[in-house]
């Protein structure tokens, strides 16, 4: 059984923010081209690091903003990471050299 199964923070009663999807808003709202849907292809260049960026603070303002619990995912700043594609398992030509 998880440790933590009766502590998770969204049944704390507060308000709970994750994130909407950062592939899909960078390329249906932004028109930013993603190799084979993964957003950590973006990295290595500034423009997409910023794009990334740029996605994850609006995150961290509205959960400012409303005082809420931002659980984004992953591991970038304990928040979403553009990386859940990067590893050995998704695929040979995602991984970055």
């Amino acid at each position: 059984m998880s440790k933590y199964r009766d502590e998770l923070p969204q049944l704390s009663g507060g308000l709970f923010l994750t994130d909407g999807g950062i592939e899909t808003d960078l390329i249906f709202n932004h028109g930013i081209e993603i190799r084979e849907f993964a957003a950590h292809t973006l990295l290595p260049d500034a423009g997409g690091r910023e794009a990334v960026a740029h996605y994850l603070r609006g995150y961290l303002r509205l959960a400012n903003e409303y005082d809420a619990v931002a659980k984004c995912f992953w591991r970038l700043l304990r928040c979403r990471s553009a990386s859940c594609r990067g590893d050995s398992e998704g695929g040979e030509s995602l991984v970055l050299q």
